[in-house]
């Protein structure tokens, strides 16, 4: 199962997440979102993200806020691809892989900047 990662979220944050089958891959890879633009709607939030790791762009992240999926505009193909399979590793075939991990790495991202 999960190591470090999933467990340094304090509990009642961990509604908020999906638990990785599998997370210690993630430490050396550094991942950020860091949300660039965001507008509330009636229907949720909107929103734009950078998606890194280490100082390194990998893709551009958007979601409508309307419970949908996100979409990626892929900056980097080789770090995009290593991402893509990180996020596989990670979540397996459940559901959407990519978001599931995005979703987890922004509430990483929230435990450090809280």
């Amino acid at each position: 199962m999960s190591t470090n990662l999933y467990n340094s979220i304090p509990e009642e944050f961990r509604m908020y997440v999906q638990e990785p089958l599998e997370d210690s891959h993630l430490i050396k890879r550094a991942y950020t979102l860091r949300i660039t633009n965001e507008m509330e709607h009636s229907r949720g939030i909107a929103w734009t993200g950078e998606l890194r790791t280490g100082d390194s762009p990998v893709a551009i992240v958007e979601n409508a806020g309307h419970g949908g999926c996100n979409d990626y505009i892929v900056v980097d193909e080789g770090k995009w691809e290593t991402f893509a399979t990180d996020a596989y590793v990670a979540y397996g075939n459940r559901g959407e892989s990519k978001d599931s991990l995005i979703q987890f790495i922004d509430v990483l991202g929230a435990m450090v900047t809280s």
